[in-house]
């Protein structure tokens, strides 16, 4: 590990909104076989959002729980991964920027490329920061994974946002700055501008997924050789919990004669990655990096150690980098208040579920003041005025 650079992650934040559908309840109404669901998929629960809620208002809660005023000043750059965005043209960011009150030179804008997004930001936040090493970024990734009621993909639905800084002071995940991305054209998840839900190609997705680890593995490795025997663990954008071991498997049947022993290690380490994954669901853009929280509070990886990290967006770009953990890194996470997240949220009733939560998210065209529950806290959504959203706290 350098102990020159202590580039990457410095702090990093969940978002998990406070209703929940339970799996085995929705398959039950839906006429499914629970087993499908959480034994098949690996889902027990995914998290929905109330009314007051949007991309914007859980990026900014998730980067509320990580920011100091002194972060703030230094944050040079503010980048929102999405593929939930609520406007064609205006970032979201810049919303997130005003509300936390971050410093005004500081630019901000969205990107894009499905679930791989985040990733973009990251790296591109790492070479910044290797130029300006008193600067921060933050990145935020904040999603709404929806596909409609009865739908193919309803049991991998979620919401949620991820608020990651970037800076010279790696407390939590120090990047090593290898990385080899990987480009397809296909049309295996996509949604189109007149569409309130994607389309999908499920088999198309699951194959694009499985192909692309698999030639992005063996590329990795042969451009870098010093991570044959060094990676300890693997983790993967987890649109569902068994997707990556999916990866795994099918990467041993072709490249076992290579890299056998070191992907039963990463299966080895898998399941301690998807323990948020199965409680959350699908978070899009954020998908990756709640694996990688769940891994540094459930796992027993030691400090010092590499672990390699797959990104995927549909349509399709994949990225393996990886990183070194540092020093007691889990001190530098809030488990508590994400244990303490999970176990406080209420179940949201099927009835309502069916009956108002696949009302559309994205259309402006009508004024409305909105309902705000009790337990509302944080920044949240008051109301849509004029074709404008406007936030407050509280």
């Amino acid at each position: 590990m350098s102990e020159i650079s202590k580039v990457g992650i410095e702090k990093i934040g969940l978002y998990i909104p406070k209703y929940y559908v339970d799996l085995v309840d929705l398959a039950e109404k839906r006429g499914v076989d629970p087993n499908k669901w959480t034994i098949g998929i690996g889902q027990e629960k995914m998290s929905v959002i109330e009314e007051s809620e949007d991309i914007v208002t859980m990026a900014a809660n998730a980067a509320n729980k990580i920011l100091t005023e002194e972060d703030k000043k230094a944050i040079s750059q503010v980048v929102f991964a999405t593929e939930s965005s609520i406007d064609f043209s205006k970032s979201a960011a810049s919303q997130v920027h005003r509300l936390l009150s971050i410093n005004k030179f500081a630019k901000s804008y969205e990107v894009k490329q499905a679930c791989y997004s985040a990733t973009a930001a990251l790296l591109n936040a790492y070479n910044h920061v290797k130029l300006n090493p008193e600067e921060k970024v933050l990145i935020l990734s904040s999603d709404i994974a929806s596909y409609g009621a009865n739908s193919g993909g309803e049991v991998t639905q979620g919401a949620g946002a991820i608020a990651v800084l970037v800076s010279n002071k790696a407390e939590i995940l120090e990047l090593s700055g290898k990385s080899l991305a990987l480009t397809y054209d296909c049309y295996d998840f996509w949604r189109p501008s007149y569409r309130e839900y994607p389309l999908v190609d499920g088999k198309l997705s699951t194959d694009t997924y499985i192909n692309m680890f698999k030639e992005n593995l063996e590329g990795f490795m042969e451009k870098y050789e010093d991570s044959e025997d060094s990676l300890q663990a693997f983790l993967f954008h987890l649109p569902f919990t068994k997707m990556g071991k999916k990866a795994l498997v099918a990467s041993k049947e072709d490249l076992g004669e290579k890299y056998g022993k070191q992907i039963d290690q990463w299966l080895d380490k898998y399941e301690d990655s998807t323990r948020l994954t199965r409680q959350v669901g699908n978070l899009y853009t954020g998908s990756l990096y709640l694996a990688l929280i769940s891994q540094m509070i459930y796992g027993d990886l030691e400090a010092g150690q590499e672990i390699g990290l797959f990104s995927y967006g549909s349509g399709a770009v994949s990225e393996i980098f990886t990183g070194y953990l540092a020093e007691n890194y889990r001190d530098h996470i809030d488990v508590e208040d994400i244990k303490d997240s999970l176990n406080t949220r209420k179940e949201m009733s099927l009835d309502y579920y069916d009956e108002e939560y696949f009302k559309p998210k994205y259309i402006e065209n009508q004024d409305r003041e909105i309902s705000l529950g009790e337990d509302v806290e944080g920044f949240y959504l008051e109301k849509i005025e004029d074709g404008k959203r406007y936030y407050n706290h509280r």
